[in-house]
């Protein structure tokens, strides 16, 4: 009977373990298998993620690597693209093989996270794999090589999966069929996302500033809702987002439209600030810093914000 060759998705932080996921696929290389990870996917966006999604999908085991970061966090879920690639392959019952830093404390600074509310996150993470799973243990590359190897020649003898055989090894038949299979899931995916990314265009629905406001002049706050167009706010705020602007510099900026609409000093919920952020944020109009302290318009929020300029342009024109 043919042996089959598994798919192994490895799927770790990046930055900090580039020299221990370069062994661990070399590992992989070695017993003959196909390693998978996010050297496919550099820069994860919503696009990407589905094709990681459709990887992981299609992969026979998947392994995890911990070290000392949480890693990038996904602004909708608050989770890192670690922790999400890991829930997705529980998802889909592929068999997880976690291996993490037995020496912690001797993990570099410059390789552990600072912010205690990260490292919470990460502890978080850490305690909800090992309560499904059995950690393996590494402190140096030929420690975390050695078990890699050592744990997949395990599962591929005790809980082995379909794998992929040689076309001699199947009817070409079947073979066919899977591959036409396959080509039609992608396609379906592909269509979904671009159907995605064309619908998400602004409508003429407002965003309410409707929460408790303090003019300076005063002490005592009060209630007061100021309704603006998302398509007026983005325009506003797109003006100041041609160059890169600081978080603080772009809430003075919101402070700024909603005084002028309200004919008096205030200062917007912390609250709207972020729903503004995120709405942007999840229509990818704009891009925010890795340290989350700068925005920018994204290549497709300067493609609109150019485009409604040019047509308010174009009509001031022809009006006068």
């Amino acid at each position: 009977m043919t042996q089959p060759r598994y798919q192994i998705f490895v799927s770790s932080t990046f930055r900090d373990l580039q020299d221990e996921r370069q062994a661990v696929l070399n590992a992989i290389l070695k017993l003959n298998q196909f390693p998978a990870g996010m050297e496919m996917f550099p820069a994860v966006d919503d696009t990407a993620w589905l094709h990681i999604e459709k990887v992981i999908e299609v992969s026979d085991y998947y392994v995890l690597i911990i070290g000392g970061k949480y890693g990038s966090i996904d602004s909708e879920s608050g989770l890192s693209y670690t922790e999400k690639e890991y829930d997705f392959a529980v998802s889909k019952n592929i068999p997880v093989l976690a291996f993490t830093r037995s020496d912690e404390d001797s993990i570099p600074v410059g390789k552990s996270e600072i912010d205690s509310q990260i490292r919470e996150k990460l502890r978080q993470f850490k305690q909800k794999v090992g309560n499904k799973h059995h950690w393996n243990y590494w402190k140096n590359l030929d420690e975390l090589k050695a078990n890699v190897a050592i744990s997949l020649a395990m599962s591929f003898a005790t809980n082995p999966q379909s794998g992929w055989v040689k076309a001699g090894g199947i009817e070409k038949s079947e073979l066919l069929e899977r591959l036409a299979d396959l080509q039609k899931r992608y396609d379906r995916l592909l269509k979904e996302n671009q159907t995605l990314s064309e619908n998400l265009v602004f409508d003429d629905s407002t965003f309410s500033f409707g929460r408790e406001f303090v003019p300076l002049m005063f002490s005592n706050g009060f209630e007061l809702e100021i309704k603006i167009s998302w398509i007026e706010l983005f325009l506003y705020l797109g003006e100041h987002l041609i160059h890169q602007l600081s978080e603080r510099a772009m809430a003075n900026q919101i402070n700024d439209l909603v005084s002028s609409k309200s004919g008096i000093e205030i200062d917007v919920a912390e609250e709207s600030f972020y729903i503004v952020r995120n709405q942007l944020l999840a229509l990818k109009l704009i891009d925010i810093a890795i340290d989350g302290r700068a925005w920018r318009l994204s290549p497709k929020g300067r493609e609109l914000y150019l485009a409604h300029v040019a047509k308010k342009s174009i009509v001031g024109e022809s009006q006068s």
